[in-house]
């Protein structure tokens, strides 16, 4: 009854007891499902420290990686998801382990940690839709910082067909901009004249695709067109996200 009055005082009452363990559990359970990351990272936390060999410590690592997220530290996450990889009893946590491996090693740029938790994860049949369309435009994104852009086109251009897809739509955008770096106009537009012609529904990543486009006419030698459509998208996108905005000043002062 996400009461936990009664565990924290056993706890308490009984420093290093013999259920310990599962009553440090519960609580970074409960404190998780309340939203108290402080909390649940405290008690998860604890119980990985205390009990490592615990049956219920690779949950506990689960817990205490997503409240380092929460807390801003991906470091430390991905350093628990590390932990968790090398602990997993069962499929579902290694796989959450080799995910949380993936995210965070792409935020922190560890970009060959990221090719090969894709791999990992992409050799089993245990990645979903989502998870599987979101694995290889990291894998992808990997690829290209990597310096393999061949690797990367051939992982967007297959998930740029279905833009509903939000991964599908992030691949689109990324495609033309990697095939305008190389200088591959002619194809960069074919790619993001369809992805804006499928009309996806993500509108952030919608509003890339025209920016990408002004990019692509300005390639062509049509400034002025370029800058109509940056200053027709600046008036009229809905969102609000910062970083949209200044992609539209920097092309227009530029």
């Amino acid at each position: 009854n996400d009461n936990t009055e009664k565990l924290t005082s056993y706890i308490a009452q009984y420093p290093n007891g013999a259920y310990e363990a599962q009553a440090l559990y519960y609580l970074a359970t409960a404190a998780s499902d309340a939203g108290d990351s402080e909390k649940a990272y405290e008690y998860a936390s604890k119980l990985a420290a205390s009990h490592p060999d615990a049956e219920m410590v690779d949950d506990a690592l689960l817990i205490k990686a997503d409240a380092e997220i929460e807390r801003g530290n991906d470091e430390v996450a991905y350093e628990t998801y590390v932990t968790l990889e090398s602990k997993a009893s069962g499929a579902r946590n290694l796989q959450e382990a080799r995910l949380g491996i993936l995210r965070t090693a792409g935020r922190l740029g560890k970009y060959e940690d990221v090719l090969s938790a894709a791999d990992k994860l992409l050799s089993t049949t245990a990645a979903g839709g989502k998870e599987s369309s979101e694995i290889k435009y990291m894998r992808g994104l990997a690829f290209e910082q990597t310096g393999k852009p061949d690797g990367a086109i051939e992982e967007w251009k297959a998930l740029a067909g279905n833009v509903d897809d939000e991964y599908g739509a992030r691949s689109a955008v990324k495609l033309g901009e990697l095939l305008l770096t190389q200088g591959n106009v002619k194809e960069a537009r074919k790619v993001i004249d369809a992805f804006i012609n499928a009309n996806p529904p993500q509108q952030y990543w919608l509003a890339r695709g025209f920016i990408v486009f002004s990019d692509v006419l300005r390639a062509e030698g049509n400034d002025f067109e370029a800058n109509e459509y940056l200053k027709s998208l600046k008036a009229n996108y809905p969102g609000a996200e910062a970083d949209i905005f200044q992609m539209i000043e920097e092309r227009i002062k530029e």
